[in-house]
């Protein structure tokens, strides 16, 4: 047993997991911004006083740090996700803004129409961008020399990961099998003989393919960290986590070319992960750094 509990995101569709490089800002005028996008301050101080019941707007609202989070997740996404629909050559348009408004005001039902317009143009606006970018992400058809180019540049490049493990219970046990590996050792067959992840074990140490995203938020740091930071096909020293000593290996595109990979590759998920690792994401400091697996989460 090596997975965590999921992390519920805040990410519309399930599109989370992904890691992105986030920086941050010192302006104090400017909350969070997305390429040349900017989400000014005074736009998420109103869109708090929206959000707060019984509020006026030109009030001081004493509001939650997870409700501003939660506003410039939206806000972020929505933004990553226009910019890809326009990368790719394409574009949302008031047609589509239409289309959005009424999908969101048939979900809501009557208190769409009691929504603050800045919450309702919020709101549009990512939805629109996640139709509009969906529609785009059906048409791909990545070719078997395409996934597994990117697939051999690494799990955060691919936005797949796929792994096998041996667990065992003392530093030494992992070393002796480490020894064994580098002296020319069936991976397989130590997993079966070795590991004490009885689940992995009868599977020659296999663990599922996934999205990367998925794979961050399913298992311990540890392991996350040591995969992400492994060179493909080599064992890597002994890992040490809450459960053991892991000796891991991320599998070659060889191995997992005919384990769903190509429509792991061309998931909104997988394709998301890749989108948001290239954006350029900055967050004010006083409400965190943007992580799509958990939202905006605090600094430190």
């Amino acid at each position: 047993m090596i997975r965590r509990p999921l992390v519920t995101s805040l990410v519309v569709l399930g599109l989370a997991g992904l890691s992105v490089g986030c920086s941050t800002v010192d302006q104090n005028d400017v909350a969070a911004s997305v390429g040349d996008a900017e989400l000014g301050q005074d736009e998420l101080d109103r869109l708090i006083v929206a959000s707060t019941p019984g509020a006026e707007q030109g009030e001081t609202v004493d509001a939650s740090a997870d409700t501003a989070r939660q506003l410039i997740q939206t806000w972020v996404v929505g933004e990553i996700l226009a910019d890809a629909v326009t990368a790719a050559g394409g574009s949302i348009t008031d047609e589509d803004r239409a289309a959005a408004t009424q999908q969101l005001s048939e979900q809501t039902g009557p208190a769409w129409a009691d929504l603050d317009p800045a919450l309702q143009d919020l709101q549009v606006s990512q939805q629109a961008a996640v139709t509009v970018w969906l529609s785009q992400v059906e048409t791909l058809s990545p070719t078997e020399d395409e996934v597994g180019a990117a697939y051999e540049q690494g799990p955060l490049a691919s936005g797949i990961t796929c792994t096998r493990h041996i667990l065992l219970e003392t530093e030494a046990e992992a070393l002796d099998v480490l020894a064994e590996l580098e002296a020319g050792g069936d991976f397989a067959e130590l997993a079966a003989e070795r590991s004490i992840d009885p689940g992995s074990a009868a599977q020659g140490g296999v663990l599922p393919c996934s999205t990367t995203n998925e794979f961050r938020s399913s298992y311990v740091a540890e392991y996350v960290d040591a995969t992400l930071a492994a060179e493909i096909g080599v064992p890597t020293p002994p890992v040490r986590s809450e459960f053991g000593y892991h000796v891991i290996v991320v599998r070659p595109f060889d191995e997992v070319v005919d384990e769903g990979v190509i429509d792991i590759y061309r998931s909104p998920q997988a394709v998301f992960g890749r989108v948001a690792a290239a954006a350029d994401v900055t967050v004010d400091p006083r409400y965190g750094t943007f992580d799509p697996t958990r939202g905006i989460v605090p600094l430190g």
